[in-house]
């Protein structure tokens, strides 16, 4: 193989990693101004959602030239069009962590609605989630992927559990429905952060296996394709 290609390749995930990392911390960030009610954290946050939007568009255009100058097949293209799509949904996080940010400056201007419990947890787990589908994509191993299906199934039951409280809280009185509704849209936020964790996961176990699999509830599920139709298989 090339070693010229390798280099390029090595090199290019490893900005991918650095996009990763990056977001890690906005995620951690994003949530502690939301624990911590700390207004400059959260602006920090929002700031850094433009550096996330620019590593994207320089991890894009190193593939562009790879892609382009060496046409690789193999193992060297399929980290590199895995990378891409990585990269998209590390974006996409930084864009959830904005969110989150400027919903916490807009909670901020009211006092605590209640203390939070299940946020955390969800924000925990989540977070926790995405290191593990960072280092899968990292070390080309799938091992904690059945792991990180599972604890996106309890991610989704933090959020039920929550949806709920909040809701209660809404009806209650019209005085909470501003501070509830603000945190309601933190904690889907924070859910659409497990899922793109997950898919995450998935790109990268068919960088490894060569085959599409999918989490469904908390498993993670190989799906075929038959007649132009999919179907789940659990082999």
């Amino acid at each position: 193989m090339n070693p010229d290609l390798v280099q390029r390749v090595e090199e290019f995930k490893k900005g991918v990693l650095k996009a990763g990392w990056f977001v890690e911390k906005m995620f951690h960030n994003s949530i502690s101004s939301l624990i911590e009610r700390n207004q400059s954290l959260a602006r920090e946050v929002i700031a850094d959602e433009e550096v996330v939007d620019q590593m994207e568009v320089e991890i894009h255009e190193k593939a562009m030239e790879i892609l382009g100058l060496y046409s690789p097949i193999g193992s060297p293209l399929l980290t590199v069009t895995t990378g891409i799509r990585v990269a998209e949904l590390i974006e996409n996080i930084g864009d959830r962590c904005f969110d989150i940010s400027k919903n916490v400056l807009e909670l901020l201007e009211e006092p605590p609605l209640k203390p939070l419990e299940d946020i955390p947890l969800m924000a925990n787990q989540t977070s926790e989630m995405l290191r593990f589908a960072l280092r899968m994509f990292a070390d080309v191993n799938t091992q904690k992927a059945f792991e990180v299906c599972r604890m996106d199934s309890i991610v989704d039951d933090l959020y039920e559990k929550v949806r709920e409280e909040l809701l209660l809280y809404m009806m209650e009185s019209p005085k909470y429905v501003k501070r509830a509704l603000l945190l309601l849209e933190i904690a889907g936020h924070i859910e659409a952060v497990a899922d793109l964790a997950t898919n995450i996961v998935e790109v990268s176990v068919y960088m490894v296996e060569g085959e599409s699999y999918k989490c469904y509830h908390d498993d993670l599920l190989l799906f075929r394709k038959s007649g132009g139709v999919l179907f789940e298989s659990s082999d």
